[in-house]
């Protein structure tokens, strides 16, 4: 969400809707709520590990031959 701080009423118009269409279609939605800066410090540490892993791939194909 862009706004500085998630608040109960976000969870009523937001989450809560989510949560009767998953009754309704008989499946599991379990949303979370996040603040833009909290998503984009969560995508960031996601890109970091990805690149990581990557990092540590690379180098064993390279060393393995």
């Amino acid at each position: 969400m862009d706004k500085p701080k998630i608040e109960a009423e976000d969870y009523d118009n937001v989450s809560y809707p989510l949560v009767e269409l998953d009754w309704s279609l008989n499946e599991c939605i379990s949303p979370v709520l996040y603040t833009m800066k909290e998503r984009l410090k969560h995508h960031l540490l996601q890109l970091i590990y990805v690149l990581a892993y990557l990092k540590s791939e690379l180098a064993r194909i390279l060393y393995s031959h």
